[in-house]
């Protein structure tokens, strides 16, 4: 599978049931939306959906690479690149995510790469927020556009929680892992 130069978002699974999944592919270069002016994901799961992706690469995308939002969503990344996500908004801390996985959402993850994004790598936040596996390197995140700010390997807060075996966490800008919130876990 070969999605590029999609404007809004590359991949999308919403609502509670909805289920894409994808062997093997690319999905790079998503622009925002011409009539928002927003987004420009690599892919989202919300509301419930999910997303499993073996052997994908989500590449050059704008704000966010991958988001899980909302309760029930889910997202199985296997043998998964996230890289090179750069920000829409110059400034704005939540543009050039890898991967952010909020609001109750859960991610599965095992043999995956994020790197050079912008901002931070992953992120993992708000209560009944969870990022589970094993074998995940987090690399080469830089600082936000124009303001040399930020560029966290891997950030959890606000009560989520994060439990992984074999990390790496190397070269990014600001830190390897930043975790701040009461009830939030890093393991």
């Amino acid at each position: 599978l070969l999605v590029a130069d999609t404007g809004g978002v590359g991949l999308y699974a919403n609502g509670q049931g909805a289920r894409l999944e994808v062997q093997t592919g690319l999905v790079r270069d998503t622009l925002p939306s011409a009539t928002t002016g927003t987004a420009g994901y690599g892919g989202v799961a919300q509301f419930g959906g999910s997303v499993i992706l073996r052997a994908v690469r989500l590449h050059h995308n704008r704000e966010i690479g991958l988001s899980i939002h909302g309760t029930g969503s889910l997202a199985e990344l296997r043998d998964v690149v996230v890289d090179h996500t750069v920000g829409a908004i110059p400034g704005q801390s939540q543009t050039g995510i890898g991967v952010k996985v909020t609001n109750g959402a859960s991610c599965w993850v095992q043999d995956v790469r994020v790197s050079r994004n912008r901002a931070a790598g992953v992120v993992v936040a708000e209560s009944g927020s969870a990022l589970l596996g094993q074998r995940l390197l987090v690399d080469g995140t830089e600082s936000m556009a124009g303001l040399g700010a930020a560029g966290y390997g891997l950030s959890v807060r606000d009560g989520a929680a994060v439990d992984l075996t074999t990390v790496r966490l190397t070269a990014n800008h600001a830190m390897g892992a930043f975790v701040v919130g009461a009830a939030t876990r890093l393991v």
